[in-house]
């Protein structure tokens, strides 16, 4: 399989080059595909490179129909090979440019000098994302519109995000999240660590612009940005998906029985502790406690505070979700999938400040000053 380059013009205006990727396993030569070729019942190469030049043109459908045939001249700038080694979703590339945002977040850990900040900038901008992506994003649009596979094309997509999640694994997408609270403590004191840290954001936007075109084809689209959690944008693509075509990948029906069942036992606490219009502002909220924290490895006295914590700052509960304190710490200790410790509040005033102080730039959280991610916290 190639990615073709392609520089084109049609003949009706050849002032006007244009350019576009095409992907495919067949091999195409510099050449001029006729309007009859693309507008025709009968699929072919032709017919799929003229879609994609074309981009569905109702315009030039029309023009086509009624009489006035068109010819588009292209030629091959450049191809690239799309190689796949260890994934059968996710090409060799685009794997390589999935380690640039786990390499970014090892920089930021172990204060990047100067010329590595250039480096990793390099590496950032010598990525063309859209030709990387081309070979998912070419097969979605022609299967969808051309050959009318959409339950396929969902399935198709939901398995390349799927595998990207499982790429970056959660263990590094909880890293990268946890830098944005850390760069309150950079802030003015470490410009190379802030500036890779924008470098991470701004290959994650382009991959998510990606996607976004893709999932616009299935009329919805949900853009990443630092608002939000990476953990939390890749969930909420999966999500939108599985519920527009039902998805259960038959090699993941375990699994995804058993991630179904562990989603509904934390959204039935989620409803406890929360309004429906907060569940999902909660969700984002305690995902963010625990990147700070890892709930499961605290002692039970810090689980404790955290709870504490949560109902001092977090706006977010139902009135009278937070009493007593004891259900509600049981709650809090239920959805982290640990058991309930017997602390009070009381015993918690020696050591709360200290929980506090640890991640004090979560818990005083100032969107005004630093606009990057609401968490919906008190100000």
């Amino acid at each position: 399989m190639k990615t073709y380059h392609l520089e084109y013009y049609y003949d009706f205006n050849p002032e006007q080059v244009g350019t576009c990727y095409f992907t495919t396993d067949r091999v195409i030569k510099d050449d001029i595909i006729k309007s009859e070729q693309i507008h025709s019942i009968r699929i072919t190469w032709q017919s799929e490179l003229g879609y994609i030049i074309t981009n569905n043109s109702t315009e030039l459908y029309l023009r086509h129909r009624d009489g006035n045939p068109y010819q588009i001249h292209y030629k091959i700038l450049k191809q690239d090979d799309v190689e796949f080694d260890n994934n059968k979703y996710l090409s060799e590339d685009l794997i390589a440019y999935l380690s640039l945002i786990e390499i970014g977040s090892i920089l930021v850990e172990r204060n990047p000098t100067t010329k590595e900040v250039q480096m990793y900038k390099a590496l950032i901008n010598s990525c063309d994302i859209n030709l990387i992506c081309d070979y998912f994003v070419s097969r979605i649009k022609l299967d969808f519109y051309q050959h009318i596979l959409i339950k396929e094309s969902l399935e198709y997509l939901y398995n390349i995000v799927d595998n990207i999640s499982k790429t970056l694994t959660y263990e590094n997408i909880k890293k990268f999240d946890k830098l944005d609270f850390d760069l309150d403590y950079y802030s003015g004191k470490d410009d190379n660590k802030i500036e890779v840290y924008e470098l991470i954001i701004k290959s994650i936007k382009r991959l998510s612009q990606v996607i976004s075109e893709v999932t616009t084809i299935f009329r919805f689209h949900y853009d990443y940005s630092p608002y939000v959690s990476l953990n939390y944008y890749l969930k909420r693509i999966q999500e939108l998906l599985y519920t527009e075509i039902g998805l259960l990948p038959v090699e993941d029906v375990q699994k995804k029985i058993e991630l179904d069942n562990e989603l509904v036992r934390q959204r039935n606490i989620l409803s406890e502790l929360a309004d429906y219009n907060n569940i999902d502002r909660l969700s984002n909220i305690l995902y963010n406690v625990d990147v700070l924290y890892n709930f499961k490895e605290l002692k039970k006295l810090d689980r404790c505070c955290i709870a504490l914590l949560l109902i001092e700052h977090c706006p977010l509960f139902k009135n009278n979700a937070t009493k007593p304190f004891n259900k509600f710490r049981k709650l809090i200790c239920e959805y982290y999938g640990v058991s309930d410790v017997s602390f009070k509040e009381n015993d918690c005033k020696d050591r709360i400040e200290e929980v506090y102080n640890l991640q004090k730039g979560f818990w005083r959280y100032d969107t005004k000053k630093n606009p990057r991610k609401q968490h919906y916290l008190k100000r």
